[in-house]
């Protein structure tokens, strides 16, 4: 069998049969809902993992990028690893385009950050408003992007044990 490189949309090279199933694909305008590839794509999958609804997106760094601005407001950061590819390789959109200011801390070898390295660079609330004046808002919100910086097999139990502290401290 013939191994297919997925890892980049610049490295795959579609086969005969790839190209063919593109062709003969019907068509619609994602912008106004009618893509019936990318509705069917985004309702199976947020069916199969348990959520209301999915969202396509046609690359990783639109991904983590949605991912951050979804859980954080401008001014807030987010604890990364140095080796992160949302850090080290996707030119600052988090901070050029969101405001969010990265918090960069050094990968253990497997790619994961040490929870304890994680809980040591939580700040606490900072009392100077970075909210629009007049908004009342003091705080800083910290996410932790969590990631095994491409070392493979996903996170595993290091999510397990990083998310319930990360609901209560992180968020």
């Amino acid at each position: 069998m013939k191994t297919i490189d997925l890892r980049s949309d610049t490295v795959t090279r579609p086969t005969t049969a790839m190209q063919a199933a593109m062709l003969a694909a019907p068509l619609g305008d994602d912008v106004f809902g009618d893509d019936p590839t990318v509705n069917l794509l985004q309702d199976s999958l947020a069916e199969r993992l348990g959520f209301e609804a999915g969202l396509f997106c046609p690359t990783g760094t639109q991904s983590n990028l949605i991912a951050l601005m979804t859980h954080c407001q401008r001014g807030d950061e987010y604890i990364v690893g140095q080796e992160a590819h949302c850090y080290k390789w996707e030119a600052g959109g988090a901070a050029v385009l969101g405001s969010i200011q990265p918090q960069p801390l050094d990968n253990a070898r497997d790619g994961s950050i040490p929870l304890e390295r994680i809980a040591a660079a939580i700040k606490p609330d900072d009392v100077h408003p970075h909210a629009p004046a007049g908004a009342g808002e003091h705080h800083r919100r910290q996410a932790a992007a969590a990631g095994l910086c491409g070392r493979g097999g996903g996170p595993g139990p290091w999510a397990r044990l990083a998310v319930p502290s990360g609901r209560g401290a992180l968020f």
